[in-house]
């Protein structure tokens, strides 16, 4: 019972977090026609959200490790390990959501994020209840896998879906706010 709960959390912990874009609505009318410069902005944005959301995600792999140890019979020297699979698995979260801006159908963008999801618990649970290192090689191989096939259908010529960037910041930034009105 408590590795799954830890699963749990730790699926939660990783789910938090979104792609900084600091789009805005009028971004739409100035930005069209530099809409490759602004995905090459994205990409960027990905790498530095990625380092902004290592931080929680590192923390929550520390306060798990106490629990690691005790169930699986490991020492704490391993918790770069379990840290590398959390964050590899945070790196290609990222990636799919980045993906979802380009992708126009409602239901094929949630069927990606979805299998993100399903990709993330069945990393985790392999590395909890199996073992560190396996579980790190097996979300590096499908973190590998899933990147190519994603890159393969979503190449270039796809274009930016303005209204669901700009809605996914909106939202990230409204979760902000409503975070900071806690403590005012």
């Amino acid at each position: 019972l408590p590795r799954v709960i830890l699963v749990i959390v730790m699926i939660l912990v990783l789910s938090a977090g979104r792609i900084t874009t600091l789009m805005q609505s009028a971004d739409i009318v100035f930005l069209l026609p530099l809409e490759a410069e602004v995905k090459g902005i994205l990409k960027k944005n990905i790498w530095k959200s990625f380092i902004f959301l290592a931080i929680p995600i590192a923390f929550a792999s520390a306060a798990a490790m106490p629990l690691l140890v005790v169930t699986l019979e490991i020492e704490f020297n391993s918790w770069p390990i379990f840290l590398a699979t959390a964050l590899l698995l945070k790196f290609f979260d990222l990636k799919v959501q980045y993906i979802t801006f380009l992708e126009k159908d409602h239901t094929r963008r949630l069927l990606i994020m979805s299998a993100s999801k399903i990709l993330s618990a069945v990393g985790l649970i392999f590395s909890i209840f199996v073992n560190l290192y396996s579980g790190l090689i097996l979300v590096a191989f499908l973190g590998l896998v899933g990147t190519y096939y994603l890159k393969k259908i979503y190449s270039k010529d796809k274009s930016l879906q303005w209204t669901i960037v700009i809605e996914k910041e909106e939202n990230r930034l409204q979760k902000i706010y409503r975070f900071i009105n806690l403590f005012t």
